[in-house]
């Protein structure tokens, strides 16, 4: 092969001077408008969560619902699916004493809504809720890992809606299967990294989550009573939903959360992307102890020991090679925006070497003061746990403080200043400062599980990196509607096209293609000359085209 020295050495000041500026799909806002579709039933299983409000005595079959945002006005028949879980220590907002844990969470909709915005489809996931948060430390204990397997089961349970509706009903929110990533705020966030990592039952079978008070001791989960751990086999509170088809995905992400336990991560697991606040008290950083209340005693215990936050899930990836795909790449040159280059570079100065972390150092809030109250240990100071999180805009902040004000007086909210104690609860940050946390976790993200999907090239494809390739074929050349793309080598394979015009404007991507021939239709193009950009394996050709 030889380098390209054709009529394209006069392009390549032109196509290197325009994708300087060019806005890219997945990474820019390359939409203005987002539609969303409300509360979409994904499937039905057991819930546990009538019986604990007193609205059944036994447990119910229950919608699982989500939230879809779609980009208006996008053409593409198939593009990149993120699966979003919400937060909300698995109880309704207000029930758990905060503001957070329904569908219209203002993160939620922050992160989805910039998401779709540059092309993504993504389904903000509402899975099944409830554990005993006033019973015995063993009874929270069981009860809190089984709701994180139920949780799981429904994360990978959305994976497998998209994937059946895409086979058998006709693709209806155009999502490319083979492109999907995981991710989740808060417990979202548990559940994003178990969906990632928790891959068979034997995994659960450690000393921390077996009951030794039983005779014989028993693990916390009951395969017979909650089913596998994909839930694609019945349990007796647990209905499969779609089980033949696939739970994979390509990638998982986190704001805030942690795995159950780091050796659940092993090698050749997908990559993790990690944003993660380092003062967070309900999921450590590290490896270290998720605490709960002991309803007796007032003091805290460990409801989940030895939990492995961002850094510990990440440092163990980056260890067995996981992240390797995001290692060695330009972060400046790659996006052609500066505002990426410059969160990679902040995120470098401060993740200790981990590949996919992003460490908020954040400050107490609003400063160094105590909160006495319910579940805070006396001279404990309250740090500013999630700070990407505020309160709903829908519902108004006043709403919030309304409620606030109604659990102090009944004893059961933290005493003292709201303005301090509040966000110990996950209160509402302020809006214009959350705002930009969450800028800068999609632009962190967006970026992140865009090159380990293979969704852009990884930086500035300039004139010098063409090659001219005699096994690949465009015909006819001239075309009327259709011409054929084909490379003769069968040992590669095309893996993306995009048509252009002769200014360098991208007019459509034909994205993971992974085979030998392609076609492209002219779909009412005038007659002109246009550039295709061919990429074959990780090498790209650009041709001449005309249509007549």
């Amino acid at each position: 092969m030889k380098r390209f020295c054709t009529f394209l050495t006069l392009l390549g000041f032109v196509l290197t001077s325009y994708l300087g500026q060019a806005q890219t799909r997945y990474l820019d806002e390359v939409f203005t408008e987002v539609q969303v579709t409300d509360t979409v039933t994904y499937g039905v299983n057991v819930s546990i969560l009538p019986i604990i409000l007193g609205q059944s005595a036994t447990p119910l079959p229950v919608p699982l619902k989500m939230d879809v945002y779609q980009p208006v006005g996008d053409t593409a028949s198939q593009r990149a699916l993120i699966i979003f879980g919400l937060t909300g220590t698995f109880f309704p907002a207000y029930v758990n004493g905060g503001f957070t844990g329904e569908l219209k969470d203002s993160t939620n909709v922050a992160f989805a809504t910039r998401m779709a915005k540059r092309g993504y489809v993504v389904a903000v996931v509402q899975y099944r809720r409830g554990w005993n948060a006033i019973g015995s430390e063993i009874d929270q204990q069981k009860t809190i890992l089984q709701a994180a397997y139920r949780g799981i089961q429904d994360i990978r349970n959305a994976v497998r809606y998209f994937r059946k509706t895409s086979a058998e009903d006709g693709n209806p929110w155009k999502v490319d299967v083979d492109h999907i990533a995981v991710g989740g705020t808060g417990t979202g966030g548990y559940m994003s990294y178990g969906a990632t990592y928790l891959k068979s039952f034997d995994q659960i079978l450690l000393q921390k989550f077996i009951d030794f008070d039983e005779d014989p001791p028993a693990p916390f989960v009951d395969t017979l009573l909650l089913g596998d751990v994909y839930g694609v086999k019945p349990g007796l509170i647990n209905v499969p939903n779609f089980p033949t088809y696939s739970s994979d995905f390509n990638v998982g992400f986190a704001l805030g959360g942690a795995l159950g336990d780091s050796s659940w991560v092993d090698k050749g697991d997908v990559p993790f992307i990690s944003a993660h606040s380092y003062k967070d008290p309900a999921a450590p950083p590290r490896v270290g102890d998720v605490l709960a209340v002991n309803p007796s005693t007032g003091e805290p215990f460990a409801v989940i020991p030895s939990a492995s936050g961002g850094y510990g899930v990440i440092q163990r990836s980056v260890a067995l090679g996981n992240q390797a795909v995001l290692d060695d790449v330009d972060w400046w040159a790659f996006p052609f925006d500066t505002f990426v280059g410059e969160i990679s570079t902040r995120a470098e100065a401060i993740d200790e070497g981990n590949t996919g972390l992003y460490p908020f150092i954040t400050p107490y809030t609003p400063g160094d003061a105590m909160c006495l109250g319910v579940g805070v240990p006396g001279d404990t100071l309250v740090e500013w746990t999630s700070p990407w999180n505020w309160y709903n805009e829908v519902v108004g902040a006043g709403t919030w403080d309304a409620v606030f004000a109604a659990q102090i007086a009944a004893g059961q909210q933290m005493t003292g200043a709201q303005a301090v104690c509040r966000n110990n609860r996950g209160a509402p940050n302020d809006p214009a400062a959350a705002k930009m946390y969450v800028d800068t976790i999609v632009s962190y993200i967006s970026s992140r599980i865009g090159v380990v999907m293979d969704l852009f090239p990884v930086r500035t494809v300039g004139i010098e990196d063409y090659i001219q390739d005699e096994n690949l074929q465009v015909y006819p050349n001239p075309a009327q509607d259709l011409m054929i793309v084909n490379y003769r080598d069968n040992a590669k394979l095309i893996k993306e096209i995009t048509l252009m015009d002769f200014t360098g404007r991208s007019i459509r991507t034909y994205n993971n293609l992974n085979r030998s021939q392609a076609e492209i239709s002219r779909d009412g193009l005038p007659t002109g000359v246009y550039l295709l950009r061919i990429k074959v394996d990780k090498s790209y050709t650009m041709k001449k085209v005309i249509f007549n």
